[in-house]
């Protein structure tokens, strides 16, 4: 058989197939009218219709269905009970005390750097608190002279703006060490040892497993 021969068979077997499907429904439409099919109506076809519309049966049985599936995926951590430490500062690491996979509980070490700008605000914080006890010492003593009468009221104004500007250095200063990542307990003892050490160290916030770390020595 060619070809040619074939695909006319196959025309041909599909018209037969779509004109047995419409002579059916026919047939059934004639049989039911216009009220058409209700919920209870059965519809029975010959075998020789079934096979020329190529309809298949199969018994209904109880059968165990698959409790999983397995299929490709990735595995993503709730966005609500993950945490990116990063640094925003320039900063050199100096140590890195944990690694991918390892588990972290919340205020353990991560992360040692040396950082410039942490000895800088340091620094700006020790001179502040210089400032501020001097402008203190210094408008106590011209309150003094001046609630005793021996004082000029000006120097008394000038002091008290003096301590003023004085205290909001101080206070402009030790929020720059929070912004660099500082505690209130941290900045309590950089303020009780007067030592300029250019290291912050950055700890778990939260409690987890290291699933990334982009930290390079250096």
């Amino acid at each position: 058989m060619t070809q040619e021969a074939e695909q006319r068979l196959g025309r041909e077997g599909g018209r037969q197939r779509q004109a047995a499907g419409r002579g059916f429904a026919q047939r059934a439409l004639g049989k039911r009218g216009r009220r058409g099919w209700g919920a209870n109506d059965v519809v029975v076809l010959s075998e020789a219709e079934m096979k020329m519309i190529e309809i298949q049966t199969e018994k209904a049985t109880f059968q165990s269905m698959r409790s999983h599936l397995t299929v490709m995926g990735k595995v993503l951590a709730h966005p609500l009970r993950k945490a990116i430490v990063s640094y925003a500062f320039p900063a050199r690491i100096s140590q890195i005390h944990i690694r991918i996979g390892d588990w972290a509980k919340a205020g353990q070490k991560l992360i040692t750097l040396q950082s410039e700008e942490v000895g800088n605000a340091m620094s700006d914080f020790y001179k502040a608190m210089a400032d501020q006890e001097l402008a203190k010492v210094n408008f106590e003593r011209e309150k003094s002279l001046f609630d005793r009468g021996v004082g000029a009221k000006k120097n008394y104004i000038t002091a008290e703006a003096e301590l003023k500007v004085a205290e909001a250095s101080l206070n402009a200063a030790e929020k720059k060490l929070h912004v660099l990542g500082f505690t209130e307990r941290q900045v309590k003892t950089i303020s009780e040892t007067h030592q300029i050490n250019p290291i912050i160290t950055l700890y778990a916030p939260i409690s987890g497993k290291i699933i990334e770390n982009n930290a390079i020595l250096g």
